[in-house]
Order: C-alpha cells, then sequence, then structure tokens
C-alpha cells in the first residue's frame, strides 16, 4: 500500500512539475540565448571604430579584437578589404563569408551554435567582421536553473518528491532517496528535451527575424 502512494505521489507531482519545469525552462533558455547573442554582437561592432582607421593594420585589429570577450576566447576573426584574415576564421563557413562581403549582414544557425557576420566598409573597401557563438554559451544558466528549481521545491515541502525525499533522509530510506534522483533526473532530460522541441517549432521566427542565410 504504501509503495502505491508512493507511486501516485511520484507521478502526480511529475506533471505539476513538467507543466511548470517546460515554459520555465522555455524562458529560461529563451533569455541565455539573447544574452550570449546580444554579448557577441556587442563585441562584433566594437571593432567597428578600429577598422574605421586609414591605413589599419592586422596588428591594430589583433589588439581591437584581444580587448572582447569573444575575440579574446578565440571566436571571432576579421577579414581585412585586401583579404588578409586575422583571429580565428578556420570554422566560418566561406559561402555565408562571400556573402557578407556582399555587403549583407546576418546570423545564422550552425551546429547548434551562432555565427554572426557583420561587413564593416572602410576606406580601403569592405571588411567582414565574425563571430560565433557555441551551443554551451546559448545553454549557459539552463543547468543551474534547473538545479535552484528542485532545491526550492524541497524547501519547507509537505508534499511531492521534495517531502518524500526529505522524509526518506530522516528515516533512512536509501531506496527512496534514490528513486527521487531518477525521478528528477529523467524529468530534468524530458523537460529540456521538450523545451528544445518547443523553441525549434514556435521559434522559427526568430532566425528569419535575426536575417539567418
Amino acid at each position: 500500500m504504501r509503495r502505491r502512494i508512493v507511486l501516485v505521489v511520484l507521478a502526480t507531482t511529475s506533471l505539476v512539475v513538467v507543466a511548470f519545469a517546460v515554459p520555465l525552462g522555455a524562458l529560461v533558455r529563451s533569455a541565455a540565448r539573447d544574452r550570449a547573442i546580444a554579448a557577441a554582437e556587442r563585441d562584433v561592432t566594437s571593432i567597428g571604430p578600429t577598422l574605421a582607421v586609414p591605413n589599419v593594420t592586422s596588428e591594430l585589429v589583433a589588439t581591437a579584437m584581444d580587448g572582447t570577450d569573444t575575440g579574446s576566447s578565440g571566436r571571432m576573426a576579421v577579414w581585412l578589404p585586401d583579404g588578409t584574415a586575422v583571429g580565428d576564421g578556420a570554422q566560418a563557413d566561406d559561402d555565408s563569408l562571400r556573402l557578407a562581403f556582399s555587403g549583407q549582414a546576418f546570423t545564422r544557425e550552425r551546429d547548434g551554435g551562432m555565427e554572426i557576420y557583420s561587413p564593416v566598409a572602410t576606406g580601403d573597401g569592405l571588411a567582414v567582421v565574425y563571430a560565433r557563438v557555441p551551443a554551451a554559451l546559448l545553454d549557459q544558466g539552463v543547468s543551474t536553473a534547473w538545479l535552484a528549481l528542485v532545491f526550492a521545491e524541497q524547501i519547507n515541502a509537505d508534499a511531492g518528491l521534495g517531502y518524500l525525499m526529505s522524509n526518506a533522509q530522516q528515516y533512512f530510506r536509501t531506496d527512496v532517496i534514490v528513486l527521487c534522483l531518477v525521478v528528477y533526473a529523467l524529468l530534468g532530460l524530458a523537460c529540456d528535451f521538450a523545451v528544445r522541441i518547443l523553441s525549434r517549432r514556435l521559434l522559427t521566427w526568430r532566425a528569419n527575424f535575426e536575417g539567418e542565410a
């Protein structure tokens, strides 16, 4: 009988957590994505004044890049009008680079991350600034949000998984503790998967809005 009660509580709590965690996960993931892309775009924009310097040298551009978070972490490159490449542009797409040299600025998704291509007019012609935002930065803070949610669910709980775990700790019910941890892990994976799918389905306008090629 006790085992059935535990299973009922787990099932009920799981439904409540999923109903709350999926929208929360979507919000956190969207905020993390926007924050990471905005930071990279600011770094890209900050290179513009340096490129506007007459007869700018690759050394000067490299110094400006090192002064940004994106450049100092090796995720930025600049192609000068004469074709000189400064920084790590090995992962840049050739077709996207040609499109940027035609004067079009855009952001595109690639391998789970985002790439920013920004043409800059100089006295010698058109230069292109490239920045890469890896998937890890787009999801930064999401794991912390899940842990915070689990921690908050256990504070002063009188029902649900938090209550079961607290009660099991008092009575040394290792089997219940392990079961709750497994349920937490499965809920986290399921919610994260659901958020990723919903983001791709419901936020497809983002790519068009950002000018993805």
